[in-house]
């Protein structure tokens, strides 16, 4: 009888050390599977952070050559430029605006400030570059 018994303990140990075992390998391939599909996801272009000085540098020098910006057109976009990086940055930042019910007035919010500073831009532009702004998409 008591052989019995101590073959039903062992058992019992087994079945629970198996569990365990089984567990334990369930995690980790929660876990692996988890942290693959983080590292899978690929970044949004506007999503990566760039510091904001590069991201000016890079727009002013593209509107540039695209538009063939004279020396003294250069100055004048590029103070407009930071103006409007400086707005869409505080409706970024703005805290009433960053739940999901106010990102369809956040992001007219930004299109309304795109359209106001392409119209401060298109001032400064001869004829030339204003045909060639017009085609000029300022949100990329």
């Amino acid at each position: 009888m008591e052989n019995i018994g101590n073959n039903r303990r062992r058992s019992i140990r087994i079945l629970a050390g198996s569990r365990l075992i089984g567990c334990i390998l369930l995690l980790s391939l929660v876990s692996a599977a988890g942290a693959q599909q983080k590292t899978a996801r690929p970044v949004h272009p506007r999503q990566r952070t760039v510091h904001p000085k590069a991201v000016e540098v890079s727009e002013i020098d593209s509107l540039s050559k695209k538009l063939k910006l004279t020396d003294t057109q250069k100055p004048r976009v590029k103070v407009i430029l930071e103006k409007k990086d400086e707005q869409i940055k505080r409706v970024n930042e703005n805290p009433s605006l960053q739940s999901i019910d106010n990102r369809y007035r956040k992001y007219r919010k930004i299109a309304e400030i795109h359209d106001k500073y392409r119209g401060k831009i298109r001032k400064l532009l001869t004829d030339d570059q204003k045909a060639k702004f017009d085609k000029v998409d300022l949100r990329t």
